[in-house]
């Protein structure tokens, strides 16, 4: 069973300069994520609320944003943008990875969760193998784990 989970981001504009090259270099990550876009902007996210399905953007998630971002980047900022979207979610907390069972020309790879940016590498390897040599999917990934389930 998949099921879907809102998350709120913001996108920030920093004050002077913006961010050194060393700072451009890593993603900061301590309760949210800061993730350098370039030309003095970030991407700060995301909330997470398992089982809402809306796109409505909150007052609660902005100020927590907000916080996080003050807190990660000790610098001055204006938000230009705030964005919701949804995000797939497993009741196994694991990535999906496979081909749609309905149309096996359709591929999934989604599910990442707060570990995407850890995780993703050796996710696209999987498919990679698999594309270029038939290799199967891990079961802990495989989309198909779902359907011997019953679910």
């Amino acid at each position: 069973m998949i099921l879907s989970a809102k998350g709120e981001t913001l996108t920030l504009e920093l004050a002077g300069a913006g961010l050194t090259a060393e700072e451009s270099a890593v993603i900061l990550n301590d309760g949210h994520w800061v993730l350098p876009l370039g030309d003095a902007r970030v991407r700060v996210g995301a909330t997470f609320e398992p089982g809402v399905a809306d796109r409505v953007l909150t007052a609660e998630a902005r100020l927590a944003l907000e916080r996080s971002a003050a807190r990660l980047l000790r610098r001055e900022f204006r938000v230009v943008a705030h964005e919701a979207g949804l995000r797939v979610t497993t009741p196994d907390k694991h990535p999906v990875v496979g081909r749609s069972q309905p149309d096996a020309g359709v591929g999934i790879f989604n599910g990442l969760g707060s570990k995407g940016a850890l995780l993703a590498p050796g996710l696209a390897r999987q498919w990679m193998n698999h594309l270029t040599e038939g290799v199967p999917f891990d079961a802990a990934v495989d989309v198909r784990r779902f359907a011997t389930r019953g679910a």
